[in-house]
C-alpha cells in the first residue's frame, strides 16, 4: 500500500472547483490515514482477521501434529511389545532345545558309563606287559635284525580299572541327580 503514503505528500487538487469533490478527497484521505494508523497499531480489521485465521490454522496443524505424534508413539510401543514377545518366545525355544540336548548328552554318557561298567573285568589281574621273548644286549655297531617299532606296536596296552565299586556307585548317583534336575 505504497500509494497511500504517496497520497499524503500530494497537495489537494486545485483545479477542482466543486466543494463536493474536495470533501470527498479529504474524507478519503482521512479514511486512508485512519487505516494507516490502525495498521501501525496492528488493529486493522483485515489484518486482525488474517492473524485470527492464521492462528486458527496454526492451532489446527499443531493439534494434527500432536495426534500424529501420539499415534506414532503408540505404533512404536506396540511394535516394541510384539518384538519383545517374539524374542522371549525364541529365547524359551532355544532354552528348551538346549536343555533337551544336554539331557540327551547326559543320557548317552550314562549309557556309555553303564556299558563300560558292565563290560569291564574288575576281578581279573592285569596282564603281563613284558614280551615273552628275551633278547640279549646287542653290540654297539651291529644292526638290529628287526625294527624296534614293530615290537612296541605288537604289544597292546592293558587298561586296568582303578575305580572301586563304591566310587562307581557314587558316580552313578551323581548322574541320576543331574538327570532329575534337568527334567
Amino acid at each position: 500500500m505504497n500509494f497511500v503514503g504517496d497520497m499524503e505528500n500530494l497537495p489537494p487538487p486545485n483545479n477542482v472547483e466543486n466543494t463536493y469533490m474536495r470533501r470527498f478527497y479529504y474524507q478519503k484521505h482521512a479514511e486512508l490515514e485512519f487505516e494507516m494508523q490502525s495498521l501501525r497499531e496492528l488493529k486493522h480489521p483485515e489484518y486482525a482477521s488474517t492473524i485470527k485465521m492464521l492462528e486458527e490454522q496454526f492451532r489446527t496443524e499443531l493439534e494434527a501434529e500432536e495426534i500424529s505424534d501420539q499415534l506414532e508413539k503408540e505404533r512404536i510401543e506396540e511394535q516394541y511389545e510384539r518384538e519383545k514377545e517374539a524374542a522371549e518366545r525364541e529365547l524359551e525355544g532355544r532354552l528348551t532345545e538346549l536343555m533337551e540336548a544336554m539331557i540327551q548328552e547326559c543320557e548317552e554318557q550314562k549309557k556309555k558309563i553303564d556299558h563300560e561298567f558292565h563290560n569291564s573285568d574288575i576281578s581279573s589281574a592285569p596282564a603281563n606287559d613284558f614280551p615273552s621273548k628275551k633278547s640279549l644286549r646287542r653290540r654297539p655297531n651291529e644292526p638290529t635284525p628287526y625294527s624296534e617299532k614293530h615290537t612296541h606296536a605288537k604289544t597292546r596296552p592293558n587298561i586296568a580299572d582303578a575305580l572301586t565299586d563304591q566310587e562307581i556307585q557314587e558316580d552313578l548317583l551323581l548322574l541320576e541327580e543331574v538327570e532329575l534336575k534337568s527334567a
